[in-house]
């Protein structure tokens, strides 16, 4: 699960890096590797990604095969208009979230599912965490896989039968998908913007 570390403390090895140096590629305060890699602080979305630049991975490639939790930091919250308001630092939320899971899927939004009513673009990446469907995933965008083996993505609700639920497909105007088992349900967690 911690394997990444190891591959950061060998690729900094090759590139005979000192811990400073690596800061500074990756444009953070002195001790932010130190924290990340020996301390195993967790790091944040912008640590992790600045840290794979600066050892040149990508985020894949530095965290393949591994469990990646990273935390989420909640700089403000809606407050309604369409404006947003700054939550001061001690009082910020920080949400745990995790990548490189082998039970994350991701999903490409092509042109003909796009539904910018439910904020989903063309290019758009959508990603959740795949888990067994349960009643509390209702009425949440999510992405699934039938029993049946149908690869399916749209808003879950309940179904009219036991132990089935209904699909309404992100594209206004396509019939909904009625009465289906679930092999497992991914309820997306988070959107990458494209296009790529």
């Amino acid at each position: 699960m911690r394997d990444w570390i190891a591959r950061a403390k060998a690729r900094k090895t090759k590139l005979d890096l000192s811990n400073s140096k690596v800061d500074e590629m990756m444009g953070r305060p002195s001790g932010s590797y130190r924290d990340m890699v020996d301390r195993g602080v967790v790091p944040s979305i912008d640590n992790a990604r600045s840290l794979a630049k600066a050892l040149g991975y990508t985020l894949q490639e530095l965290f393949d095969g591994n469990e990646l939790r990273l935390n989420l930091f909640i700089h403000g919250i809606t407050k309604g208009d369409s404006m947003w308001a700054e939550v001061p630092s001690r009082q910020a939320r920080v949400v745990p979230i995790t990548l490189a899971s082998e039970n994350m899927v991701s999903v490409e939004i092509s042109p003909e599912d796009a539904a910018p009513h439910l904020g989903f673009r063309e290019g758009d990446i959508i990603s959740g965490e795949k888990i067994p469907y349960s009643d509390n995933i209702r009425e949440r965008e999510v992405i699934a896989l039938t029993k049946d083996g149908r690869r399916l993505m749209g808003t879950l609700y309940g179904g009219s039968k036991r132990d089935t639920v209904h699909i309404r497909p992100f594209k206004l105007g396509r019939p909904e998908i009625k009465d289906v088992v679930l092999e497992w349900v991914a309820p997306i967690q988070f959107i990458v913007r494209g296009p790529f």
